[in-house]
């Protein structure tokens, strides 16, 4: 029998090896299985899904990798890492981020680690200072606008940490 119910805002989606289930249990004596998992496909949010769909076909990035990963921040977070296929590839490493959901507005944090180009952001590189950290906000009615608007905004805050 099929049923549905709400999920949680921040729910992770199911994306690459990111898994979610339902578990249930019988408590009746001498059951033969008492204990199901039963897997589910969650579709991401409409806003990440918006977001991811900038990166992948609007900005060019490749999405390589989904983890789990404990923030004392935010308890489980997903974070997803993309590795940039045209414009940014002569610059950057990878771009790592992080979508917060609430309830009017998306949090992104990206990590943008920029390649090495000469000696000096080699040091930079090998000392792990080659990374950095941004936080975008994006209302609710901001995301309205699609696609081609959230590009552009994650276009300019990662072109302002690409060194020259």
């Amino acid at each position: 029998m099929d049923f549905e119910f709400p999920l949680p805002i921040h729910t992770p989606p199911t994306i690459n090896r990111t898994r979610a289930w339902i578990q249930t249990g019988l408590d009746i004596p001498q059951a033969i299985d008492p204990n199901d998992r039963d897997y589910l496909q969650v579709a991401p949010h409409k806003w990440m899904d918006t977001c991811l769909q900038a990166l992948t076909n609007e900005l060019a990035f490749e999405l390589k990798k989904v983890d789990m990963e404990y923030s004392d921040h935010h308890g489980y977070i997903q974070e997803f890492e993309f590795r940039p296929l045209k414009e940014f590839n002569a610059d950057l490493d990878e771009l790592e981020a992080v979508f917060l959901l609430q309830e009017d507005r998306i949090e992104i944090v990206l990590q943008v680690d920029r390649k090495a180009k000469g000696l000096r952001s080699l040091f930079a590189e090998a000392l792990d200072m080659d990374e950095h950290n941004v936080r975008i906000t994006i209302l609710e009615s901001e995301m309205e606008q699609g696609t081609l608007y959230v590009a552009k905004r994650l276009k300019d805050v990662i072109s302002q940490y690409i060194e020259n």
